[in-house]
């Protein structure tokens, strides 16, 4: 569920006009991997009065409270008992994982995906209700049009703008936009969930064959999370290919892009495997953007 840790250190110099001293502030964020939910995780986690995730999170959770900072990729979605809790193909899991998540450490939950549109519009709205009253923070999603897709959070002084996408799937168009293509069985046909227009105000995806205007509303929302103070920009990508090892070449492309845009960290999620570290640099402006292409 948790593939791997990654611990980064950020460090921002402040000069001090009146003294002419540096002062030097340190914030450690760690970065989790995919959390959903399976049909036999969910049976052993069944408890009398509900379900607790708990267990699944005692080999890393000293890890994470250890950190000042600390994000997972809440990949599952959370729609409520009434329709029945599920795993693969459309994920439906009990709120306690986000309380178990919490409980653990996780300040920050990562909710675009290929999944968040299992269940439909509202269970949408409801898994952004659910993460409120946890009082958690979360990106990729909201619950309103006019809500906030993506946030800047204020760890030890440091401003820290983070985004998160997700790679809509390849039999999307411009007008009828897909994020999963569910089989209805072993050797069965596939269905393609379909996010109607109200649902894409929702989520924050892009389009592998628009590029240029998910780049141009990239650089808008960087652009509005400095205008917000943020000084470092974290992007959570969620693309690749499930259970591959090497990194695709739009990963790479998307990724250079991002570099050039002023991305200092990307951490990919979706393949379920770990995949290569990289570093791009910017022809345009010669910095540098550290890349885990997928935890």
């Amino acid at each position: 569920l948790v593939l791997c840790t990654l611990i980064f250190f950020m460090l921002c110099s402040v000069t001090s006009f009146a003294s002419s001293k540096k002062v030097v502030s340190e914030a450690t964020v760690v970065s989790g991997g995919d959390l959903l939910i399976s049909s036999t995780i969910l049976r052993n986690s069944k408890t009398s009065n509900g379900y607790n995730f708990n267990y699944i999170f005692k080999h890393v959770d000293d890890y994470v409270k250890a950190a000042d900072y600390a994000v997972i990729n809440l990949e599952t979605s959370i729609g409520g008992s009434k329709l029945g809790y599920a795993g693969f193909p459309r994920f439906n899991t009990p709120e306690s994982i986000v309380t178990s998540a919490k409980n653990a450490g996780f300040d920050m939950f990562l909710t675009a995906s290929n999944h968040s549109y299992d269940l439909g519009y509202k269970p949408v709205k409801y898994r952004v209700d659910v993460l409120n009253k946890a009082e958690v923070d979360r990106i990729g999603t909201r619950k309103f049009s006019w809500g906030n897709l993506h946030k800047v959070v204020n760890v030890n002084g440091i401003k820290i703008g983070m985004l998160n996408y997700t790679r809509e799937s390849g039999y999307s168009t411009k007008s009828r936009v897909i994020l999963n293509r569910t089989r209805t069985g072993p050797g069965g046909s596939y269905e393609s969930v379909v996010v109607d227009k109200k649902g894409q105000k929702l989520i924050a995806s892009y389009n592998e064959k628009y590029l240029n205007e998910f780049y141009s509303r990239l650089a808008n929302d960087i652009k509005s999370l400095k205008q917000k103070g943020a000084e470092i920009i974290v992007v959570y990508p969620h693309w690749g290919a499930e259970y591959v090892i090497t990194v695709e070449d739009m990963e790479a492309k998307i990724a250079q892009k991002m570099c050039d845009l002023g991305v200092d960290v990307i951490i990919g999620g979706h393949p379920h495997v770990v995949e290569p570290v990289r570093v791009y640099t910017s022809k345009k402006s010669g910095k540098t953007t550290v890349c885990l292409h997928s935890m």
